[in-house]
C-alpha cells in the first residue's frame, strides 16, 4: 500500500476517535420543581431529591447499565428543589452512551412518608413536581413498608459513592429509628438491620465487604453524630 494510503486511514482513523471522544462528553440541564405532600397538597419541606443517570454499553444478552452521575439536594420551606445538572461531563468507556439526558431516575424521600421512586426505565417517570405520600398506620403495617425504604440506603462500606447520597442514608436512618424497638421486640420478623442492637450502619457484614481497600471511612462518624444530635435535641 502506498504512503498515501496509510496516511488516509490514519486520517480516517483520528477523525473517528475524535468523533467518538467528542460523542462521550454529556450535559445535563438543571431541573427544578416542587415536592407536595399528596393527602394535603402542600409543599413538604426537608425531603432528598436524588437525580440518577445511567449509562448503557452492549452485553452479550443484553444492554448494561450503569451509574453515570448523582445528584442530591433538599427541597426548602416552599417544596422546591433544584437539580443542577452538569456540563461537559465525559463517559469513558468507548461503547457506552448516556442512557437519557434527563435523569433516568429520580428518588424521593423523608422521614414520615413513604419512598417515591420515578423511572425512565419502567416508564413511570414524573417531574418536575412530584407528591409522596405519609408513612401512616400501626408499627406493624409500617414494618411492611420498610424493606423499600430500605432499598435506597447505600452501601457505606463499598467505595466512596455513598457520599453521594449521605443525606439520603441521615433522612432515612430517622425512620429506621424509629422502628429499631419494634423490629427487636418481634425477632420473628426477618429484618437483618435489626437482629442486634446496635445501628444498621455499624453493621458492615450484612453489606458483605469484598475488598477492603475499596472502603471509604466517614459515613459511620457522620450517622452516629447525627443520631446524637437528633436524640439529645429530642431528650433521649
Amino acid at each position: 500500500m502506498k504512503k498515501s494510503g496509510y496516511q488516509f486511514f490514519g486520517v480516517v482513523f483520528i477523525l473517528f476517535m475524535g468523533y467518538r471522544i467528542y460523542t462521550h462528553f454529556y450535559s445535563a440541564a438543571p431541573i427544578s420543581g416542587v415536592i407536595t405532600d399528596a393527602t394535603t397538597g402542600q409543599p413538604v419541606e426537608g425531603a432528598v431529591v436524588v437525580a440518577e443517570w445511567y449509562s448503557e454499553s452492549p452485553g452479550f444478552h443484553n444492554r448494561n447499565s450503569e451509574l453515570f452521575e448523582v445528584q442530591e439536594v433538599v427541597t426548602d420551606k416552599q417544596g422546591k428543589y433544584t437539580i443542577p445538572g452538569f456540563k461537559m461531563k465525559f463517559l469513558p468507556r468507548l461503547f457506552a452512551k448516556l442512557d437519557f439526558y434527563p435523569p433516568t431516575k429520580f428518588l424521593i424521600y423523608k422521614y414520615g412518608y413513604l419512598p417515591r421512586h420515578t423511572s425512565r426505565m419502567d416508564g413511570t417517570v414524573k417531574f418536575p413536581n412530584i407528591d409522596i405520600k405519609p408513612f401512616t398506620g400501626t408499627l406493624e403495617e409500617k414494618s411492611k413498608s420498610m424493606m423499600d425504604i430500605e432499598m435506597l440506603l447505600p452501601n457505606i462500606y463499598e467505595s466512596c459513592d455513598w457520599k453521594k447520597t449521605i443525606l439520603l442514608a441521615m433522612e432515612i436512618d430517622k425512620q429506621i429509628e424509629e422502628m429499631e424497638p419494634y423490629f427487636r421486640s418481634h425477632p420473628e420478623i426477618d429484618a437483618r438491620l435489626y437482629e442486634i442492637p446496635e445501628p444498621w450502619f455499624l453493621k458492615p457484614t450484612i453489606f458483605r465487604i469484598e475488598n477492603k481497600n475499596h472502603y471509604c471511612p466517614g459515613a459511620v462518624e457522620i450517622l452516629t453524630k447525627a443520631r446524637k444530635l437528633r436524640n439529645k435535641e429530642f431528650g433521649k
